[in-house]
């Protein structure tokens, strides 16, 4: 439902600026950048059918324990992508990222690691998670497409995929489907909608790091929203955790990934060389 939601945002917006004739001739055009996005679409539903069976094999501590080092993945997987290194401040900060986001659950007396087949599948969640995250956004700054014809392409590619797998699984009913558009239920695939769409505008804008470190930071907003609407006290774990992830976000925003300049298309190379070459030759006939 949520994908089906952002593809009509999607449709909306790109169609408001352009018209219906040149998504087609995008779609024609750009057959095999469509089927690249099966990619990134594939692996987060991977991570959503995986994450259903680590949690029922792993107990919840260890299970969000060791999803937090996605930011440590997205670190390594956006190197090799990007072909960029890290420094090592930004190394930094995400390290202390991964230990803050783990503090905020994490506890000496609670916390028995265990290896059973739950971590395998833990394993393969981060980097289906970590590699879809930084495709897309490598497949969003490689090709010069329109950015709304991007978002088509994956949320076209997610919905196939999905609905795929709740046919194979059996999930497809008409008791699910009314369900599914009753008004309080409605509300989750909206609120997906409007996360999925602003992540990957931030991904467009900014890169994976950033990303990863943003997310982290709606620990102290759950926090604090948590306390003031339920009355739900902020245990010193909580604090720990918050000030370890601010303090991480200053340490990034001292040394930030600089983005790479935008490539000058050819007309304007063109412009600058006759410039170039008027402003020679005025300056010789001088």
């Amino acid at each position: 439902m949520a994908e089906f939601i952002k593809t009509c945002v999607s449709l909306f917006i790109y169609t408001r600026e352009k018209t219906f004739d040149s998504l087609l001739t995008n779609v024609l055009k750009e057959k095999k950048l469509f089927l690249l996005y099966s990619i990134p679409a594939g692996m987060y539903a991977m991570y959503n059918v995986l994450s259903f069976y680590s949690i029922s094999l792993a107990d919840p501590t260890t299970y969000f324990v060791l999803l937090q080092s996605r930011s440590l993945a997205t670190g390594i997987i956006y190197q090799i992508l990007f072909k960029k290194q890290l420094s090592a401040l930004q190394w930094l900060s995400l390290v202390i990222l991964t230990v803050g986001t783990s503090m905020k659950q994490f506890s000496f007396s609670s916390f028995n690691f265990v290896f059973n087949e739950a971590i395998p599948l833990i394993l393969v969640q981060i980097v289906c998670a970590c590699f879809a995250g930084v495709y897309n956004e490598y497949l969003l700054k490689a090709r010069n497409v329109d950015f709304w014809v991007q978002n088509i392409f994956f949320y076209v590619n997610s919905i196939i995929i999905n609905v795929f797998i709740f046919i194979i699984k059996g999930d497809v009913s008409s008791a699910t489907l009314a369900n599914t558009f009753k008004l309080p239920v409605l509300f989750l695939p909206l609120n997906l909608a409007v996360i999925g769409i602003t992540t990957v505008m931030f991904l467009k804008h900014l890169n994976s790091v950033v990303k990863t470190i943003a997310a982290a930071c709606e620990l102290f907003f759950a926090a604090s929203l948590s306390y003031l609407f339920f009355g739900i006290p902020i245990e010193m774990g909580t604090i720990i955790s918050v000030c370890m992830i601010w303090m991480s976000l200053y340490i990034y925003a001292v040394n930030p990934i600089m983005q790479p300049e935008k490539q000058k298309d050819g007309e304007s190379m063109i412009e600058e060389k006759l410039d170039l070459l008027k402003s020679e030759s005025n300056s010789n006939s001088v």
